[in-house]
This record gives C-alpha cells, sequence and structure tokens, in this order.
C-alpha cells in the first residue's frame, strides 16, 4: 500500500516473517488454510499478482501485543512494520482468592483490604468482565448496621463513588481479572461470612472477626423466660470471667461459671432456671483481662411461670 492508501499486487512471491514479542505458545497459520500452521520460521507468502495473504494468529498471553511484520524475500525493500492486536482471554477455567480473607477488625468498622477473587483462564490469563456476586451469608445473633458497597466507580460513570448495598453485591472482574467487594462489620462481635459466586465456577468464602472495642455485658434473651436464657457478653481481650445469678432479695443464688478463662470476642451462655419462682432476678459478669483491667455489670432478667 503506498502512501495514498492504494494497495499494489506484487509482481513476485513476497516472503514475510512474523513475530509477536512477549508471547507464549505462539501460532501462525497458513493463509489458504487456517487450520495449518506455518513452519517453525513463521514465515508467510504473498503470492505473486496479489496484494495481501489473510493468515490467523493465536497465543496464550492476553492483552494488547505488537505483530511485527518483515520482508525476508522478494524485491521489494520496505521498512518493518508493527500492528497492535488485542488478544483476549480463553474461557474462564479457575477462581481463587486473592486478598482480603481471615481480616479482623473493630464492630461497625471497615475492613483494612478489600474482598478480592481473581478468575483465570486455562493458561493464567485474567478473564475480565466476568460477573461475580458477593453475598453476606453469616452474621452474629442479633447483628445489624453490615453491609457490602463496591469500591470506586470507573471515572466515566455518573454514579456515586460509593454504591451502598446491604447483603449482596453485583460486579465484575477489571483488566486484571479481579473482583472486588468491601465489607463494614456490624455492631455484634463474632464471625461474619461472605461468599464470591462466579456461574459455572463455583463459591469462594472469606471469614472475616469483628472484635469488640470494650468489654459488655448485654441483655439476656428471651426475656421474659420460663426454662433457659441466653447471657451474651463480650471481652475485648483474653479474660478470666464469673458469672453470678442473685434472687429477687439480692442473695446470690448461684455461679455458674467462675474464673474460667475465655478467649476474646463475644460469647453466649445459656442458664437453665431450674423450676425457680416467677420474679426479677440479676446477673452479674465479673471479668479480669489479661493486662489486669477488672470489668463489673449487672442487668435483670423475668422469670415467668
Amino acid at each position: 500500500m503506498n502512501a495514498d492508501g492504494y494497495e499494489y499486487n506484487v509482481t513476485q512471491n513476497l516472503g514475510l516473517k512474523i513475530d509477536i514479542p512477549a508471547s507464549n505458545n505462539l501460532s501462525i497459520f497458513e493463509p489458504l488454510d487456517d487450520t495449518v500452521k506455518t513452519k517453525d520460521d513463521r514465515r508467510i507468502i504473498i503470492s505473486k499478482n496479489k496484494s495481501e495473504a489473510p493468515l490467523k494468529v493465536s497465543q496464550t498471553v492476553s492483552g494488547w501485543k505488537n505483530l511485527k511484520v518483515r520482508i525476508v524475500y522478494g524485491l521489494l525493500n520496505l521498512e518493518p512494520d508493527s500492528i497492535p492486536v488485542y488478544f483476549i482471554s480463553e474461557i474462564p477455567r479457575d477462581i481463587e482468592l486473592h486478598g482480603g480473607n481471615n481480616q479482623e477488625g473493630l464492630i461497625g468498622t471497615e475492613v483494612e483490604k478489600d474482598l478480592e477473587v481473581k478468575i483465570f483462564d486455562q493458561y493464567n490469563n485474567p478473564v475480565t468482565k466476568m460477573p461475580v456476586r458477593f453475598d453476606i451469608t453469616e452474621v452474629p445473633i442479633q447483628s445489624k448496621g453490615y453491609e457490602l458497597f463496591e469500591s470506586a466507580l470507573p471515572a466515566k460513570s455518573t454514579s456515586k463513588s460509593m454504591n451502598y448495598l446491604a447483603e449482596t453485591i453485583s460486579t465484575e472482574t477489571d483488566s486484571g481479572g479481579i473482583a472486588r467487594a468491601k465489607f463494614r462489620f456490624g455492631d455484634i462481635p463474632g464471625i461474619y461470612v461472605v461468599e464470591a459466586t462466579v456461574a459455572n465456577l463455583g463459591t469462594l468464602v472469606f471469614n472475616l472477626t469483628a472484635i469488640p472495642e470494650n468489654y459488655d455485658l448485654e441483655q439476656n434473651y428471651p426475656n421474659p423466660f420460663s426454662d433457659e436464657t441466653v447471657i451474651p457478653f463480650q471481652l475485648p481481650m483474653k479474660s478470666t470471667i464469673s458469672i453470678e445469678i442473685y434472687d429477687p432479695t439480692g442473695a446470690l443464688i448461684e455461679r455458674p461459671i467462675e474464673k474460667q478463662e475465655y478467649d476474646m470476642g463475644r460469647h453466649l451462655f445459656t442458664w437453665e432456671s431450674k423450676n425457680r419462682a416467677s420474679g426479677i432476678y440479676y446477673y452479674r459478669l465479673i471479668a479480669e483481662g489479661e493486662d489486669g483491667t477488672v470489668f463489673i455489670k449487672s442487668k435483670g432478667l423475668t422469670i415467668v411461670r
């Protein structure tokens, strides 16, 4: 083709050498049969009285590559040329946790790292624009305020920079094959579970732990109750604890937990009333942390017969 864009037919066979730097498993197919690969020297021929030689090129590294062409025989004296070609990924074959699993954080705060999954094709190339759904599937009992939300949206979007959603978001992989979601813990410490699902590839699980900021003794539930109730309490560090039960007169009637070690986190203790009479009783938590901190708090509970 000349400077004005006109094609010329060659007056004799013209041999061209094809190459693609930074590629793997490069294959170039014959112009007249795209099922037959060229020889190892990757030469193609523009036949006499022709102006082109269609061909098919494949290789196993996705992304933009420069296809380089130079003449290796023939009378024409042309400079080597370079053509940018974009190679797309194959069908997605695998998914992996890329980051953000097994994080800890204070209740009510956003996790430090994004939850990330990465999708590959059979040659380990990243697969772009692959739909991924993130779902919150498990939270501590009575927890509220937890949420998933997307990272900043692309600059071309006119939407808000943050899109807050409650328990699920749908997104897609970026140019690196990675899909991301942000997560905020609820108001109750414990284990939060987020699942990332990709159609036909499966589901991956993120386990996230919310840590209490302070000691706390929560209200029992159910309340009022007849036979048994749950007493929740929070420990910001490993502690030695006791739980005491007092009758309506204020007399100590039971110490179901006495100086036992509990790990940091939220704990649920089930207390059985053992046919005690109706009335307002009291329960007390006494905790001593590994740093010497002492915490004491009492609450009332109601037995109804």
